[in-house]
């Protein structure tokens, strides 16, 4: 057992009788919980599949705020109290402690990529970070990115009100989770990649569609890709459409970097002061390999996706009980 850290002071959660009774604590093996063929019974017979967010709130009513399962060959702990979740972020150290992604490292060792910021551990990890978190972190520099969210945010207005005029009643947008999905994409990526992906347009380019499309696959399959043994994978499909998905992940978006890069040589070459942003400074600083940046910039965009989509539905619920009183 452990005791947790506090700011800089170490924090004792065991009672002077607690601590005379070592021999009573309860191991992980005591935690209630879900075993490997219950979890797979909520995953794909009662529907959570794609909804793991939703069954994780079941499981909590059901265990309580702390209870083990199995994912895989993972076996979890799975914390769901504001209270324990701070007590296992203090006690993170300088390198924090993630799940290792086997799958995602597997993939990246058979294209011979960089690891990035999901498989990285340790050292590696942090001195991506060193590298990546300055520009996206500190309020001075955040503050230059105002205007580019600006325009997207005015051209998500505009489509809402083109998708409402071209609806039956004039007033309905039909799917506005995907809008709002869309939205998130255009402003991540004219951040990170410094370019517009075109999301927010009637006709949207195939290669974003395709990115789009990627992402989502990815993200799913990461899961279920994890659950099934690798001798299942010459007769189901999962792991073959998450390799395809990566490939058109990366594929898009080393094109776009490719064609910074091409414009960056290109002002050099000319004599020209190189000015830009995020990935500009990136390329620029040469902190990062190239192969590095490939990875870790599709990583920034993917978090970045799921931080400005996640606090939509509950926007959206406020929203409408706030218009409907």
């Amino acid at each position: 057992n452990r005791g947790l850290r506090s700011g800089g002071s170490r924090l004792n959660l065991q009672t002077p009788a607690a601590a005379n009774r070592r021999h009573d604590y309860k191991t992980m093996d005591d935690l209630p919980g879900p075993n490997l063929a219950t979890t797979a019974y909520w995953l794909f017979v009662k529907g959570y599949a794609d909804k793991s967010h939703a069954m994780q709130v079941e499981h909590q009513r059901i265990y309580g705020p702390i209870w083990r399962s199995q994912f895989g060959p993972f076996n979890l702990i799975n914390v769901a109290a504001p209270e324990l979740i701070e007590q296992v972020i203090r006690q993170e150290g300088r390198y924090p402690t993630r799940s290792f992604l086997a799958h995602w490292k597997e993939y990246r060792d058979m294209r011979g990529q960089a690891y990035g910021l999901h498989v990285d551990k340790g050292p590696e990890w942090h001195r991506l970070r060193s590298v990546l978190n300055p520009k996206l972190l500190k309020l001075q520099e955040v503050s230059m990115y105002a205007p580019i969210v600006h325009d997207v945010v005015s051209d998500l207005l505009k489509r809402m009100e083109r998708l409402r005029l071209r609806s039956q009643d004039q007033a309905t947008i039909f799917d506005l989770n995907g809008e709002l999905y869309k939205f998130g994409f255009e402003g991540a990526s004219s951040i990170v990649f410094e370019t517009r992906l075109g999301c927010l347009q009637d006709e949207i380019p195939p290669d974003t569609v395709r990115f789009i499309s990627a992402v989502g696959e990815m993200l799913t399959l990461s899961e279920t890709v994890l659950f099934f043994p690798r001798w299942t994978r010459s007769f189901l499909p999962f792991w073959r459409r998450f390799v395809k998905a990566w490939d058109d992940l990366y594929d898009v978006a080393t094109q776009i970097i490719n064609k910074k890069v091409e414009e960056i040589n290109t002002k050099v070459n000319q004599g020209e002061q190189v000015k830009g942003m995020y990935l500009t400074h990136l390329l620029s600083s040469n902190k990062l390999s190239l192969a590095e940046v490939y990875i870790t910039i599709t990583e920034l965009l993917l978090g970045g996706v799921d931080t400005v989509n996640t606090p939509h539905t509950p926007q959206q619920q406020h929203t409408s009980l706030a218009a409907s009183q």
